[in-house]
């Protein structure tokens, strides 16, 4: 299933080998959190790479909204941001027309935004 390969493929692990203990005497300070617009965030050109759509297109408009790169129409709100899809974009799901069809309205979206949008073939 794609959903579940692309958010193994999010998630990253990572060893500690050899770290020190955790000091747990110490005081914690609170840091305050602010909710982030990644759309509109002081980053100003950021690189989404994604790979494995796989022709999941309600997986693939997840990851474009979840990056900041459209909105619940689905529209382009990425600004200069680009997206480029790494490989096997479509193959095995049902939706490859769909997931065509998303590419097709978004890429002039971006391109008018000073965005773009990339689909590689193959891996």
């Amino acid at each position: 299933m794609v959903g579940k390969s692309f958010v193994a493929a999010l998630v990253c692990a990572v060893a500690l080998v050899g770290a020190a203990p955790l000091d747990r005497s110490a005081e914690l300070v609170p840091i305050p959190v602010r909710p982030v617009n990644l759309a509109a965030s002081a980053v100003a050109h950021r690189i989404v790479a994604v790979g494995d759509i796989h022709s999941d297109v309600k997986a693939c408009v997840g990851v474009l909204k979840m990056a900041g790169l459209i909105d619940s129409k689905e529209n382009w709100i990425g600004g200069t941001n680009t997206f480029i899809s790494t490989g096997d974009l479509v193959d095995r799901g049902s939706d490859t027309i769909a997931v065509y069809k998303l590419f097709q309205k978004l890429r002039p979206q971006a391109a008018a935004a000073g965005g773009e949008i990339i689909n590689l073939l193959g891996k």
